[in-house]
C-alpha cells in the first residue's frame, strides 16, 4: 500500500489476520494470516493524516482455496529421479507437469518459472557462498518463461504440459526412467551449469574398462560449459571425482578425472591452424592404472 510522499499518517486494519507489518517511507506493509476456513473473506486497510483526514482505502479479498478454479495447476514435481539398478544414483529423469484446472483453453505462452536457493553451499574446495537472507522475499537464482505471443501454445481443459529438465529417453540406460524426449518444452539457460542445452551431442569412445570404470575418450560437438559431465552424469556414468554431478572420493582422485588432451583451433584474425597436445597428469595416469 502507497501513500502519497510528504504526509505524516497512521494505518490500521479492521480484521485480525490482517495486520499493519510496518509503515515507513511512505508504505505500508501488510502480514497476512493463512486462511484456515471454508470461505473467502475481505478486509480494509485505512490511512489516515493526524488530523483524521483520510489518504488511503483498500480492500484486500483472501481466499480459502490453495487453487482457484480457472488457473495453471503445477500438478507433479518429479526431481528424485529414478533409481539405478543395483546402484545408490538415480537418472536424470526430471521434469515437471502442468495442468489446465479450468473449464476452458487457458495459454501457456509466457508462463514463467523462478528458482531460488535457500542454503548456502559448501564447494569441493572448502569454499562457501552464503545466500542473503531476505526477511520479505527469496533469493532469485533464474527465471523461466514458456515462449509464445500469446496464443501459440493452448491447453485444453484437464491437458498437461510436460516441462523436463533434460528432454532425452532416460529409459535407454534405466528401464525404470522416464522417457522424456517428447516433453512440451526443456529448461535451458544460457549461463546455467545445471539448465545445459543437452540437444547438443557428445560423441565418445571406450578406450579401457573394468567393473567399476571406464576410460573413455569424449568429442563435444559444443563448447558449453560443463557439456562432459553433465552428459556422462546423465547417461548415470558420472566422472570419478566429479562432486557437482556425481560423488567425490578423494581416495580416488580429488578433482573431476576429465583432462583436455588435445586442442583444434584456427586464430580467428590470421587464419591459421593450431594443434595442441597435453599428456595425461600424473593423479589421473594413477587412476588409470587401476582399471
Amino acid at each position: 500500500m502507497e501513500i502519497p510522499s510528504g504526509y505524516a499518517f497512521s494505518a490500521s486494519s479492521d480484521a485480525e489476520w490482517l495486520t499493519i507489518a510496518a509503515q515507513e517511507d511512505g508504505l505500508v506493509k501488510l502480514a497476512v494470516a493463512r486462511n484456515t476456513g471454508s470461505e473467502s473473506r475481505s478486509a480494509s486497510v485505512k490511512a489516515v493524516l493526524t488530523d483524521g483526514t483520510p489518504l488511503a482505502d483498500i480492500t484486500v479479498n483472501q481466499s480459502w482455496r490453495n487453487v482457484e478454479p480457472g488457473e495453471l495447476l503445477i500438478e507433479e514435481v518429479y526431481f528424485s529421479g529414478s533409481p539405478l539398478e543395483g546402484s545408490d544414483r538415480s537418472s536424470d529423469d526430471q521434469y515437471i507437469r502442468l495442468t489446465n484446472n479450468a473449464d476452458h483453453t487457458i495459454y501457456a505462452d509466457r508462463v514463467m518459472f523462478v528458482t531460488n536457493f535457500i542454503t548456502g553451499t559448501i564447494t569441493s574446495a572448502g569454499a562457501y557462498y552464503e545466500y542473503p537472507d531476505v526477511e520479505d522475499g527469496i533469493v532469485v537464482e533464474d527465471m523461466y518463461v514458456i515462449p509464445g505471443s500469446g496464443d501459440e501454445y493452448p491447453l485444453e481443459p484437464g491437458a498437461s504440459l510436460i516441462l523436463a529438465i533434460s528432454a532425452e529417453n532416460y529409459q535407454e540406460n534405466n528401464p525404470a526412467a522416464f522417457d522424456l524426449s517428447k516433453a512440451d518444452f526443456e529448461f535451458y539457460g544460457s549461463d546455467n551449469d545445471y539448465f545445459p542445452d543437452t540437444d547438443n551431442p557428445t560423441e565418445y569412445e571406450v578406450l579401457a574398462q573394468s567393473d567399476a570404470f571406464s576410460f573413455l575418450r569424449l568429442v563435444p560437438q559444443t563448447g558449453r560449459t560443463h557439456q562432459l559431465r553433465v552428459h556422462m552424469a546423465a547417461l548415470g556414468c558420472p566422472l570419478a571425482g566429479d562432486w557437482l554431478y556425481g560423488t567425490e572420493d578423494p581416495s580416488l582422485i580429488r578433482r573431476p578425472a576429465l583432462h583436455s588432451c588435445a586442442l583444434w583451433f584456427t586464430q580467428p584474425v590470421t587464419g591459421e591452424a593450431f594443434h595442441f597436445t597435453a599428456p595425461l597428469p600424473e593423479d589421473m595416469a594413477a587412476l588409470l592404472r587401476k582399471i
